[in-house]
């Protein structure tokens, strides 16, 4: 009976990561669309589903913790526990950043300095990383899990390839004659763009560390940690 009642926490936790990774992908897909369309309405609705989103995560915490006290696991069953409680802290700031790019399109409602696709394109990457990763998560498959890992550099490329293009771009601007409402707007944009491209980049870091969780959780490796 104890050992059944151990077997349901462990696949309860097992299952409440791959709810909470399913909720984040949608809070980061909001995100960004509240960011590309200037969406105030969804971006407003963010905070609130935020909180749902912390809320499982400190369940899910608490739930590792007290395997880790009342049932000394061992073997995969603590890298499942150990690494569950280090995703589940991952996926909670995905969703925090997720609420920044609503944030940010409060400050900016339109992007119109650089190329909107641009900003869609590094965004799909972030959210293909989270969905790959929860996917390598939930099939122990640690080929997917590498491939993520692989793919950051391609995030953090476009990232830094869009914030190139915006300097550039803001520079040719600054040359020719503005008002001080142009250049008002321009300044907005510039910290819309330099932020959230902060914030997809870090996306991608998270979800590179949980695809470094998913490799040690498989095959007990700390070489990706």
């Amino acid at each position: 009976m104890v050992r059944e009642q151990y077997q349901k926490q462990l696949y309860n936790l097992r299952e409440g990561i791959i709810q909470l990774g399913v909720k984040v992908h949608r809070q980061l897909e909001q995100g960004l669309q509240a960011l590309l369309e200037g969406d105030l309405d969804l971006a407003n609705k963010l905070d609130q589903y935020d909180e749902s989103i912390d809320q499982q995560s400190l369940e899910l915490e608490k739930l590792c913790v007290e395997l880790l006290a009342l049932q000394q696991p061992v073997a995969i069953d603590l890298r499942l526990i150990t690494s569950s409680y280090k995703m589940a802290t991952d996926l909670e700031r995905v969703a925090d950043l997720a609420v920044n790019l609503g944030e940010y399109a409060r400050d900016s409602q339109k992007l119109e300095i650089i190329s909107v696709n641009e900003v869609r394109q590094a965004g799909d990457i972030a959210l293909e990383m989270l969905a790959e990763t929860m996917q390598a998560y939930e099939h122990k498959d640690e080929d997917r899990a590498k491939a993520v890992i692989k793919r950051d550099s391609a995030l953090d490329t476009a990232c830094w390839g869009i914030i190139r293009g915006f300097v550039k771009q803001l520079m040719l601007t600054q040359m020719a004659d503005q008002n001080e409402q142009q250049a008002e707007e321009n300044s907005s944009q510039a910290l819309t763009i330099l932020l959230s491209m902060r914030d997809l980049e870090r996306v991608g870091d998270h979800a590179a560390n949980i695809a470094a969780r998913v490799i040690y959780l498989v095959s007990g490796s700390h070489k990706y940690i």
